[in-house]
C-alpha cells in the first residue's frame, strides 16, 4: 500500500539519536513546529525507532517543553 511505504519512509528519515544538525533535522523541526505533530505515527517515534531518550524540542507544546495543564508535554498527533 502506498500510504505504508510512505510511513515507512518517513520513519526511517528520523535522525538517529545524536545527530543535531543537518537538512532532516532542520526538516522534521520545521515539520513538527508548524504543524504542530510529533513523530510520524506519535512522539514514541523518537523514541522507538530514532533511538532517542525523548523526542525533540520541536516537538514540545510549551516552549520550555515543561507540562500543559492536561499533563502533556508534546503534541499527541504524528505529522
Amino acid at each position: 500500500r502506498v500510504e505504508d511505504e510512505l510511513r515507512s519512509k518517513l520513519i526511517h528519515s528520523l535522525p538517529d539519536n545524536g545527530t543535531t544538525t543537518g537538512v532532516a533535522v532542520t526538516q522534521w523541526d520545521r515539520l513538527q513546529t508548524s504543524s504542530k505533530c510529533c513523530g510520524v505515527n506519535s512522539s514514541d517515534d523518537w523514541i522507538n525507532y530514532a533511538k532517542h531518550i525523548k523526542p525533540p524540542q520541536s516537538c514540545c507544546i510549551l516552549a520550555d517543553c515543561s507540562k500543559t495543564p492536561s499533563g502533556s508535554e508534546y503534541y499527541p498527533d504524528g505529522c
